[in-house]
């Protein structure tokens, strides 16, 4: 096969996997997305798979991600040369790597005499094992895993709360890889028909757990009334969809605050006990003073609010700054939460590097990693608070769990990336949150995607991208500790350690083979 018909297969490969996660979230496409890869680099060295690789994930990773640019050139002032520079060699180069390393191991692989149902197997793990290494190594970016596209499914998606989102990718990678030998002559009639079966069967298995589960969720004293309620005990998310220049201007805030106390106080009248804003919405250092305006309405209703906002510690000169969650009653402070996992290059510079975001307006620069998870006792139930993109890390809703949270809470402000589709890629991976450690997810994010995500990763009445207004919640809650709640990511590194060991029994053949001199 010609070069070019090589490149141009992982091109078609790499854009049917940007396609497949919204917008436009064509997700059905993600199982067939890797076919052309696989015919692309089945009958070439190895060496030349990883570079073909390697062009599937700068392609893949700057299709998914290309808002990043929006956020680095039109909100952080960082220039055209800076921008396109971090969008090729940070997402096109460094996340690309890692699709660079699947290409090669698959490569050699499909070249390893074993059958074929155990090349499909181990190619998938080898994927699977290499999205953990993605959400762990270098902080983490655990964005827009294979499985993530499936979000919407809802009986596929149930057993996340064993396997997490990986499991999900295992069989989306097993059903491609499955397709490409049987199509692609590897095995005869009878042996192609047996490797579709394999990936038939696992995912027959996985929507007949997936009902059982949410028969088991729809039961009495478990059904999730969760639609817009009007009652004691309520919570009530704000979204005021607001830009980040707005945000900080000192002139608009006070027009901002009205917004949020207009909303606030008529969730209020419908019974909220707990009112959620944004990440980041108050401009200012909420220890110093709360506004009188946010006191008295809280006060007269006997509420709770719980919002976003930069915190500082030390003295001048040595001051050390937070990005917070703070839970507001009575006029008084009585809990807060630091946010533990920062965003590389948008809260921390890793490695050293030069600020190079010129930001126009007087927030915190560099931020400060929290310590321990919190848990938040209130009326509306216990809680525990993710910030921005800490959704992403299940181990940290785990935490949560493990603590006694009832629900979850996370704030967010997506308006860096303007009218793109982040947001709704970050609110479709908040739903395995949801799914993994059967807890409902609460969501307020300034410009969107507001709602909540019950326990079976149903998305309740959404507020969508910027839009302003309010929603009402009552969430069922579930006391169900899951597999994978209790003992987490052990799918992925089973995973792992199945490529490990016929990584290991593939190289004692070899050497076995080698004649000796």
């Amino acid at each position: 096969m010609p070069d070019i018909k090589k490149a141009l297969l992982t091109l078609l490969s790499a854009c049917l996997c940007v396609v497949i996660f919204p917008l436009p979230g064509f997700w059905p496409l993600a199982w067939v997305g890797l076919v052309p890869l696989f015919f692309a680099i089945s009958d070439i060295h190895p060496r030349r798979a990883f570079f073909l690789g390697w062009l599937f994930g700068a392609v893949h990773s700057i299709g998914v991600g290309y808002w990043v640019f929006y956020a680095l050139y039109f909100n952080s002032h960082a220039g055209l040369f800076v921008s396109l520079l971090f969008m090729v060699v940070v997402i096109g180069g460094g996340i690309g790597f890692y699709f660079a390393v699947f290409a090669y191991g698959a490569g050699r692989f499909m070249k390893q005499k074993m059958p074929l149902a155990v090349k499909a197997v181990v190619i998938s793990c080898l994927w699977t094992g290499l999205e953990f290494c993605r959400a762990h190594f270098f902080s983490g970016i655990p964005w827009a895993f294979l499985g993530h596209s499936q979000y919407a499914w809802r009986h596929l998606i149930q057993i996340s709360d064993i396997t997490g989102v990986y499991g999900i990718s295992f069989l989306i990678v097993l059903t491609n890889i499955s397709i490409f030998f049987a199509a692609s002559g590897s095995a005869d009639r009878k042996n192609a028909a047996a490797i579709l079966f394999l990936p038939v069967i696992l995912i027959s298995v996985t929507l007949i757990y997936g009902g059982i589960r949410l028969s088991q969720f729809s039961g009495p004293g478990i059904q999730t009334k969760t639609a817009i309620a009007e009652e004691p005990k309520s919570i009530a998310v704000i979204q005021i969809s607001v830009s980040q220049a707005e945000k900080w201007d000192a002139e608009k805030w006070q027009n901002i605050l009205s917004t949020l106390l207009e909303f606030s106080e008529n969730a209020l009248k419908k019974g909220a006990a707990l009112v959620v804003w944004p990440e980041t919405t108050v401009p200012f250092y909420l220890e110093q003073q709360i506004p009188e305006s946010v006191q008295q309405l809280f006060e007269k209703y006997h509420a709770t609010l719980f919002t976003g906002g930069p915190r500082y510690t030390g003295t001048p000169g040595n001051y050390t700054f937070f990005n917070s969650a703070f839970q507001i009653n009575d006029g008084n402070i009585l809990n807060i939460y630091n946010k533990i996992h920062l965003l590389p290059f948008g809260e921390y510079f890793p490695l050293g590097f030069i600020d190079v975001l010129k930001l126009r307006y007087s927030a915190p620069r560099e931020y400060s990693s929290g310590g321990e998870p919190v848990i938040f006792n209130d009326p509306a139930g216990r809680f525990g608070a993710l910030i921005c993109f800490e959704v992403l890390f299940p181990e940290l809703t785990r935490a949560l769990a493990a603590r006694g949270a009832d629900f979850i809470v996370n704030l967010s402000n997506d308006a860096w990336f303007g009218r793109t589709s982040e947001h709704y890629q970050h609110f479709s991976m908040s739903v395995f949150r949801a799914v993994e450690c059967r807890r409902p997810l609460v969501r307020s994010s300034n410009t969107g995607i507001s709602g909540l995500i019950d326990v079976t990763g149903s998305i309740i009445d959404p507020i969508n991208p910027y839009d302003q207004g309010y929603r009402l919640y009552r969430p069922a809650f579930s006391k169900d500790i899951t597999i994978y709640c209790r003992y987490g990511d052990l799918f992925a590194k089973m995973c792992l350690f199945i490529l490990l060991i016929t990584g290991a029994i593939q190289g004692i053949r070899c050497q076995k083979a080698r004649p000796e001199l």
